[in-house]
């Protein structure tokens, strides 16, 4: 099924102002128990940090609407990758790359997950129609290869493929309203070994699905633990 990308529309997207940002893998202990914005800390969840707006029921959201993802590289990434690779800097074009096919990856694994978990995607907002806006935060690539030239001439290995934190929101498709927010800081390393790995593009997309792919589980575990829930 097609999903529908949205642009960003002002009225599901927070001011920059009032997001707030977790520092990667907050204990749910050191973490403020209501945010700025009015969500209430959920005290055991598969995502290092979940808040959800008391008093809100998910159980009558059928559909679901894709707001248009962001994201964001860590700050100061590109200028690293420039000292420690002066030779085959990242260009601004590679990173606007780099991004393009993040967002991607993204909505596919988001796409797939949802529709098979029962999920229909529509482009017009409703009362059964929930928006989802996912964020990648303080994306850290460890070895980028935005060319596809990695491979060719050398090899490069290294045990440190890179991480991110992925801020997914959710919303009331009608009046906007912020319904929740998930927290998870992770790393694409999955080899069950502790062993270097060569790195290429290719690699480099594989771990990206692997990871993208994992929070598309996780949100719709999350979806069906808040649909049963009881109303606070």
């Amino acid at each position: 099924m097609k999903t529908h990308l949205l642009p960003r529309a002002a009225h599901l997207i927070l001011p920059a102002a009032l997001l707030l940002i977790i520092p990667a893998r907050a204990a749910a202990s050191d973490a403020p128990q209501v945010t700025p914005d009015g969500l209430t800390l959920v005290e055991k969840s598969k995502a290092d940090l979940v808040y959800v707006r008391s008093g809100v029921s998910f159980a009558g959201y059928k559909k679901l609407m894709l707001v248009e993802p962001t994201i964001a590289f860590r700050k100061n990434w590109q200028t690293d990758q420039k000292f420690q690779n002066p030779s085959n800097p990242v260009s601004d074009a590679d990173m606007a790359k780099m991004i393009d096919m993040g967002k991607k990856v993204l909505v596919e694994e988001f796409a797939e997950a949802l529709t098979k978990a029962g999920y229909t995607f529509v482009a017009e907002r409703g009362a059964d129609v929930l928006a989802i806006k996912p964020q990648i935060l303080d994306l850290d690539v460890g070895v980028p290869d935005p060319d596809n030239s990695i491979g060719s001439y050398k090899k490069v290995y290294t045990d440190d493929p890179g991480d991110a934190t992925m801020v997914i929101e959710l919303y009331d498709s009608v009046t906007g309203q912020l319904l929740a927010r998930a927290f998870d800081r992770t790393t694409a390393e999955y080899n069950s070994f502790n062993r270097r790995t060569e790195r290429t593009q290719q690699t480099n997309l594989q771990d990206a699905h692997y990871v993208t792919r994992e929070w598309a589980r996780m949100l719709v575990k999350g979806l069906e633990r808040a649909k049963a829930a009881k109303t606070p």
